[in-house]
């Protein structure tokens, strides 16, 4: 009798504990609650994620023309000496990426040569008649420039610089000379590729004085070296440019074409809206660059207008729902 009463017994703690253990086995840990709702702050129930968008596309226009404004004169100077080898001329008021283009006039019984300082590039040096040379010279403006700049001559001569900075340029499109000997001076015809542009024009003579050519504006001269400039909108043959003389006289005039500085092509981009009800918004990662946060599910466009020409980038996108992110389609964006 005591033994059936302990096989009762044992048999009745086996079966409690397989009851207790069948309701343990059901309960989840608080180890799993926690670590679902860390991972997802949205719901400690909710172990699902958020669906990407999709049909990610881009469309950058490089075939677009994208002119920029016309280029403008900054700033402008001159300076002159009756009898030197070298001269210094006060950097104009100017501008990082600005263009800085200058003229030197020698004067001089076989007229010597010019050297201009370095870094600036030469266009032209030419003679009128058997005593007067000319020089044209250009260069960007460095992010900081000098107080002035020292031209040369390879021997002393009446020697005179006028410099014209220009904002809004991004190169010399076309430029051309002219010797001439006479009561008129010429800046010659230069055809634009593409406008907006500035003419720039420079008259060096031997006659006492030089008028200012028609449509043109004149920014700077000494006693015999002129600078004149003209805004040009289309891209015909601008004619020759005329200016009147005191006295006929030997002269050379030069012309300069700056182009307008180019707007760089932005990027647009769109996409088919996450089926993810409960995202907000998107992310889009730039390399090289940044993430930008786009609010709204519903959201399916965007631009980049911060990016350059010459550069090729990689987008991605991802959804956002709380701390989730979906996966990241991506697309490559060539340079133009």
């Amino acid at each position: 009798m005591g033994s059936r009463r302990r096989v009762l017994s044992i048999v009745g703690s086996v079966l409690l504990i397989a009851v207790v253990g069948s309701c343990l086995a059901v309960v989840p840990a608080a180890g799993a609650a926690f670590r679902g709702t860390t991972a997802n702050p949205v719901s400690a129930l909710d172990v699902g994620s958020v669906a990407p968008p999709t049909s990610f596309a881009y469309n950058r226009a490089c075939t677009v023309s994208h002119p920029g404004t016309t280029p403008a004169v900054r700033g402008s100077g001159s300076t002159s000496n009756s009898n030197t080898s070298s001269l210094a001329i006060s950097t104009p008021s100017t501008a990082s990426g600005d263009y800085l283009v200058a003229a030197v006039y020698a004067q001089k019984s076989s007229p010597p040569t010019i050297t201009p300082p370095s870094g600036w590039t030469a266009l032209y040096s030419q003679t009128a008649g058997t005593n007067v040379r000319v020089g044209v010279y250009y260069r960007e403006s460095p992010g900081s420039s000098p107080s002035s700049y020292t031209f040369s001559l390879s021997s002393s001569a009446e020697m005179e610089i006028v410099m014209g900075s220009y904002s809004n340029t991004n190169s010399v499109d076309a430029s051309n000379v002219v010797s001439t000997t006479g009561s008129t001076g010429q800046i010659p015809s230069v055809t634009p590729s593409a406008g907006p542009t500035r003419l720039v024009g420079f008259i060096g003579t031997a006659a006492a004085s030089a008028g200012t050519p028609s449509g043109m504006t004149q920014r700077s001269s000494g006693s015999s070296l002129y600078l004149f400039d003209q805004s040009i909108a289309g891209t015909g043959a601008t004619g020759t440019k005329n200016s009147s003389l005191s006295g006929s006289a030997a002269t050379v005039g030069v012309a300069v074409l700056l182009t307008a500085a180019t707007i760089d092509p932005d990027v647009d981009f769109s996409w088919t809206a996450t089926v993810t009800t409960s995202a907000t918004g998107y992310e889009i990662t730039r390399t090289v660059g940044s993430t930008t946060g786009i609010s709204g599910r519903t959201t399916t466009s965007w631009t980049d207008t911060t990016t350059s020409a010459n550069t090729a980038y990689t987008y991605s996108i991802s959804s956002v729902r709380g701390s989730w992110r979906s996966t990241s389609p991506s697309v490559n964006v060539p340079a133009c």
